[in-house]
């Protein structure tokens, strides 16, 4: 039995210690502490304009920055940024979106609990093990071409649309923004499970694949049609995402394209000029700009705190067990008469009305199931990338890793049932599954043999 568990053990070590002595792992490593060093930088001025936020400037002792440091090196040293696997781009870049910030409070804010921390940095570290772990596959087949693929993609777009213009009473008129934000109120309060899914699929999924394989394509008529839907399916909900998200997904499309050996570092270069950028101006002026204030502490800070709050509020109140997510609201009552993330705002950000405080898997997680979050999200996240990969076998990277990073921001703002189902992860892997491959069977052992499969 002991002999077995070496053997297994055997190909993450080799692995880890491979990939440690690389020049892009140097690089990233330097990086990330960088990366870490401009976000405490900026911690430090966003928390003169925003402690009523509750982003106090209190650091900790010295013993426990340390700690912090500790497992923030353990992780990296263990987390694969090669580009053979989708799911390794992916958790790369989720790492440094979310546990980053979540470490930075740590260290930074006396206020924040030691628990969550402790429980998701372990969390991280598993994961970065499994990663290592290598992936078997036999074989997939292919179901469509090209064409037929393209086609299917345009009826469900087609149908996703004809019942939204049913449903909300299509008109011929331009709105005003106006307009748009005072419907996005009505829509909130009167839009069915199926409205809701109808314009989540069709604008986080469907749109996203149809655009991608526009740029595939070269089909410049084919993203101007995304464009138009997403720009339609914004003037619905209001959600600036929506809009911005085409955009985006363009430019990850290209980013990829150029830098697809070194992706993730490039990534890491350009968000750590960005933030020295931002650093530079805010200190020069000694004042928060509101770019930093949207993209720094609204995009990372505040999603960091919220899993903070999310785990003191479970301290003086019963969990929630999931009763308010689908299926198990059908079959369990919840203990909370408004949604979790009403209560979580108006608890520690009720200076600011209707702030719905939406929290991270592990948030969710923490309200939900307490302190057993820890490692049922691990495992989530542990089988979530496997099945990234496995659906992923054969087809263009860029296709894939576009459409699932344009998801990545549920993972650090949405609880797990809501991000798969609602926000339309679960649609974006079944739809990457079905991509037409390049061949129409792939025979491996793991995933070393499917490099030159995927471009």
């Amino acid at each position: 039995m002991q002999a077995k568990l070496i053997l297994n053990l055997r190909p993450m070590l080799k692995s880890i210690l491979t990939e440690l002595y690389t020049r892009q792992k140097v690089v990233f490593l330097f990086l990330m502490i960088f990366y870490k060093l401009l976000l405490m930088a900026l911690y430090y001025l966003i928390s003169f304009d925003y402690n009523y936020y509750g982003m106090l400037f209190q650091p900790r002792e010295l013993l426990f920055i340390l700690l912090s440091w500790v497992f923030y090196f353990s992780i990296i040293t263990v987390t694969p940024i090669s580009n053979k696997r989708v799911s390794n781009l992916i958790h790369a870049i989720v790492f440094a979106l979310s546990y980053v910030p979540i470490s930075v409070l740590f260290e930074l804010n006396t206020s924040r609990s030691f628990v969550p921390f402790f429980g998701i940095s372990l969390a991280y570290l598993l994961i970065g093990l499994a990663q290592n772990i290598p992936v078997y596959r036999s074989f997939q087949v292919a179901f469509f071409n090209t064409k037929s693929y393209l086609l299917s993609i345009g009826g469900l777009l087609a149908i996703c649309l004809s019942y939204l213009m049913y449903a909300i009473n299509f008109t011929f008129e331009m709105p005003s923004l106006d307009t748009i934000y005072e419907q996005r109120e009505i829509f909130k309060e009167e839009i069915t499970v199926l409205t809701s899914y109808a314009l989540n699929w069709l604008a986080n999924s469907i749109n996203v694949v149809f655009v991608i394989i526009g740029l595939r394509k070269r089909s410049w008529r084919i993203v101007l049609a995304g464009v138009i839907v997403a720009a339609y399916a914004f003037t619905l909900g209001g959600h600036k995402a929506i809009l911005l998200g085409i955009p985006f997904l363009i430019f990850i499309y290209l980013f990829y394209e150029w830098f697809k050996r070194y992706l993730v570092n490039a990534y890491l270069l350009l968000l750590v000029a960005g933030l020295a950028a931002f650093f530079s101006v805010d200190y020069m002026t000694q004042h928060v700009s509101y770019i930093s204030s949207i993209l720094v502490r609204r995009g990372l800070f505040l999603p960091a705190q919220i899993t903070y709050n999310y785990y003191e509020f479970t301290g003086f109140n019963p969990l929630n067990y999931f009763s308010q997510n689908i299926p198990f609201k059908y079959f369990i009552q919840t203990p909370y008469k408004e949604s979790i993330p009403y209560l979580i705002g108006r608890e520690y950000y009720s200076f600011n009305e209707d702030n719905h405080a939406n929290g991270n898997f592990f948030a969710d997680g923490m309200i939900n199931i307490g302190l057993f979050a820890f490692p049922m999200v691990s495992l989530f996240m542990i089988l979530f990338y496997r099945l990234l990969d496995f659906v992923s076998i054969g087809k263009p990277k860029v296709v894939a890793f576009s459409a699932f990073f344009v998801s990545i921001t549920y993972f650090i703002n949405s609880g797990i049932i809501v991000s798969l189902v609602t926000h339309g992860l679960l649609m974006t892997c079944l739809l990457i599954a079905f991509y037409p491959q390049k061949h129409r069977m792939i025979l491996a052992s793991n995933f070393k043999n499917l490099e030159e499969t995927n471009d």
